[in-house]
């Protein structure tokens, strides 16, 4: 009989699922009685994401599960622009922007309740096909070390070591900033119609880009209004 430390990536599973297999991207063991999985099934992996941020601005520790629709409901201060700032944080890496991203908002400003309280920051990441783990410490002049192995990997885990180094190209975050309803946003303004390849960071150009969509891809013009309209 398979005991529950058996359960490790690549090991196939009956009984998750009725009447289906599933294979184990990423296990994580919590404790002697229970085990986080991540699986895909015959029809490819579950769509969700789990999600784990450590020492991150107002995050001490969060685990959360992403699905294809996620709404982040609090109040004021809660967190909830924080953890999607996470994802900016990965998005500056991946781009080589990361020096800059920083100075632009001041390093210790990154660590839960300062340096003091807080030494390093942890994401981890259980997406797609990967187990990525990203680990941040302070540096000298305002800087921010990424201490991970190359663009993710080793650096975060229980141990130090054992996650999946994943390519730079393989995996980027986008954070969009649609809420912003003042006088002044820049979604609000007239922008050229020309401007409608990629829909920019502030949405400044959403009219044009969905504009784009209805006239030369229908479908995913139309999913986009479904799901609006849930």
């Amino acid at each position: 009989m398979l005991q529950l430390s058996d359960i490790k990536q690549g090991v196939r599973l009956n009984g998750i699922i009725p009447n289906e297999t599933i294979e184990v991207i990423a296990a994580t063991h919590i404790g002697d009685n229970a085990v986080e999985l991540v699986y895909r099934t015959a029809n490819g992996l579950g769509q969700h994401m789990l999600v784990r941020i450590a020492g991150f601005r107002s995050i001490k520790e969060c685990d959360l599960e992403i699905k294809n629709i996620n709404i982040l409901i609090g109040s004021n201060g809660a967190g909830k622009t924080n953890f999607l700032s996470a994802f900016t944080l990965l998005n500056n890496l991946y781009a080589q922007n990361l020096d800059l991203h920083v100075a632009q908002n001041g390093m210790s400003t990154f660590f839960y309740n300062g340096l003091k309280v807080t030494e390093k920051i942890s994401i981890k990441l259980h997406i797609s096909d990967h187990l990525c783990e990203y680990c941040f410490l302070p540096g000298s002049n305002n800087k921010l070390i990424n201490a991970s192995d190359g663009y993710g990997g080793r650096g975060c885990g229980e141990n130090g070591y054992g996650s999946q180094t994943t390519e730079r190209n393989e995996l980027s975050f986008r954070v969009y900033h649609f809420h912003d309803t003042s006088r002044n946003a820049r979604i609000k303004h007239e922008q050229n119609i020309s401007n409608c390849k990629t829909l920019l960071d502030d949405a400044s150009n959403l009219a044009a880009f969905l504009y784009r969509l209805r006239t030369n891809y229908l479908s995913s013009y139309k999913k986009i209004l479904e799901t609006v309209q849930l």
